[in-house]
């Protein structure tokens, strides 16, 4: 497949509550896969309920806010019925916003669920006549609400503006059945990428292979999820138990974990990290790296769908991987499909705590999972193939 030229791209209006940041999970996705688009045919309307991070925008591209007042209601004890009021009168783009939006002229509307504003998307694509383009990275409704989807009025309004995209980009093939089954329409596959220029070690660091320094558990991405946090935590109280350090790049403090699971020793918390350094970050400082997901019945259904981004930049690091979730998550799934990875498919945490203390012990099947991950990482996550179906989508719509 050949990507058509940027030139002939339409004039294209992202409108998300998902930021347009090298930043994290969705927001990196959508970075990403607009990076190779001309800056001049771009606007990013972003209406998200965080402060945004400029350094980690999109260089030379006008982005708008464009923040609707009942988001500081969903974080009171009428938050539920705010949320739901989104689907049905979706978050509005004040007056300022769409005379900008209409001045832009966009030829195409992007969107990306989860959340609420593709509701706000897809209005204005009717409203200006111009084709709707969404993606899909999560069950929109389990992930903005909690628990399985409805069934009722908010998965039908989702449904209605998802069998009436242009274009359908879902992330995962799992995904794009789901949906189909629901809908009764077909879409694109389009897993999450690495960036444009991206560059990835093709080596396992023969010093940490050959048990220099203390044998260490990494972890890299937000933990938005409460069960991410939660298992993060039982596997580095394992890790400690063996003798082991913890060294996780994310939003959390040593005192989070350590709530969840007292007696963590050996643990560090460095922050988040640019995308661009993470790969060197845990090449140099972790021996496996844990790729976690929910085993409660409420976050099944998102874990079986969606595919955890975080796998793009871990294929990226040379280190050896370690899948914690249930036998038929995403990951667990991709970890087979390539196998490259040590799978753990029950939530008892001793069974990571045997898995950890077998790869210690064989820096060859470290190795080896190492060699593998980066094989399945160049052939699943390579920007210019998600480029590619990305591109070959908007030109079709």
């Amino acid at each position: 497949m050949t990507a058509p030229s940027n030139n002939s791209l339409p004039r294209l209006a992202y409108i998300g509550d998902i930021p347009v940041e090298r930043t994290r999970a969705s927001a990196i996705l959508v970075h990403r896969l607009l990076e190779g688009y001309l800056a001049e045919k771009l606007l990013v309307v972003e209406g998200p309920p965080g402060e945004p991070e400029i350094s980690a925008r999109l260089g030379g591209v006008r982005y708008v806010d464009a923040q609707d007042g009942r988001w500081r209601w969903t974080r009171t004890r009428i938050g539920g019925w705010v949320k739901s009021s989104f689907a049905w009168w979706p978050p509005r783009l004040a007056g300022r916003v769409w005379r900008e939006v209409q001045e832009f002229g966009p030829e195409a509307v992007l969107a990306i669920a989860p959340f609420f504003m593709w509701a706000t998307a897809a209005g204005v694509a009717r409203r200006l006549g111009v084709p709707l383009h969404l993606i899909v990275h999560d069950e929109w409704e389990q992930t903005a609400f909690g628990g399985q989807p409805s069934g009722g009025w908010r998965s039908r309004a989702f449904d209605r503006v998802y069998a009436g995209a242009a274009s359908r980009l879902c992330v995962s093939p799992a995904m794009e059945a789901y949906y189909r089954g629901r809908t009764g329409a077909a879409g694109d596959v389009l897993m999450p990428t690495r960036s444009r220029a991206h560059q990835a070690f093709r080596e396992p660091n023969a010093t940490r292979l050959s048990g220099g320094g203390r044998f260490t558990l990494g972890y890299a991405g937000s933990l938005w999820l409460g069960c991410y946090k939660e298992l993060l935590a039982k596997a580095a109280l394992e890790a400690s138990h063996l003798g082991m350090g913890t060294l996780i790049f994310s939003d959390c403090s040593e005192g989070d974990l350590e709530a969840i699971a007292p007696g963590i020793r050996n643990l560090c918390c460095a922050g988040l990290v640019d995308s661009a350094v993470l790969p060197e970050r845990l090449w140099e400082g972790a021996d496996v790296l844990l790729v976690p997901s929910g085993f409660e019945e409420g976050y099944c259904l998102n874990q079986r769908l969606l595919f955890p981004s975080k796998l793009v930049d871990y294929t990226a690091a040379g280190v050896a991987l370690l899948v914690w979730g249930p036998e038929d998550c995403a990951a667990a799934r991709w970890a087979r499909e390539w196998d490259c990875a040590e799978v753990v498919t029950t939530p008892d945490p001793a069974a990571v705590g045997a898995a950890l203390s077998g790869l210690r012990l064989d820096p060859g099947r470290r190795e080896a999972l190492v060699r593998r991950a980066i094989v399945a990482g160049d052939a699943c996550f390579g920007w210019d193939s998600g480029w590619r179906r990305f591109s070959a989508a908007l030109a079709r719509g």
